[in-house]
């Protein structure tokens, strides 16, 4: 029986020290001006990533290729980017609450329509990402085109 506490307790001492404990904190302010590339290096904010978008990550991602520098508005970190070669019909942006780090990513998908994934309001968006989205809305209605829908909207 002592044995098998001594094993259970080199077990979990290991586990401590090869990492499985709790991610810190990322402090995003540092990461203001910089790309989001950048902030997707700490492994805890991919995974947040992945966690809050599921199965919609790789479109996320995809619409990251092109990045633009982040920026702190309010108290958000803003970041955005676009498809390659497709910037205006697919692109992504994001906002973090630097206080407590929810994310609130929205995705314009073929020029038709944003998905919106996190953030507890049903109707507005963090300040940032609202005038992110109007602007596309605003662009992409030019010459009698139908702006794409917020689906978030629709339900």
């Amino acid at each position: 029986m002592k044995k098998l506490i001594i094993l259970a307790t080199i077990i979990i001492l290991s586990a401590i020290l090869w990492g499985c404990s709790k991610p810190q904190k990322v402090n995003f302010r540092e990461y203001d001006g910089s790309y989001p590339h950048e902030l997707f290096r700490q492994h805890a904010v991919v995974d947040t990533f992945k966690s809050l978008l599921k199965g919609k990550y790789n479109d996320f991602d995809t619409r990251m290729a092109a990045q633009f520098p982040m920026q702190i508005v309010d108290y958000y970190l803003f970041g955005a980017g676009c498809k390659e070669h497709d910037c205006g019909r697919n692109e992504a942006a994001f906002t973090i609450d630097i206080r407590t780090g929810e994310l609130c990513v929205v995705m314009l998908i073929d020029a038709k329509h944003f998905d919106k994934f996190g953030w507890k309001d049903t109707i507005l968006l963090p300040a940032a990402l609202e005038t992110w989205v109007g602007n596309l809305e605003s662009e992409l209605s030019k010459d009698g085109n139908s702006a794409p829908k917020r689906s978030w909207l629709n339900h």
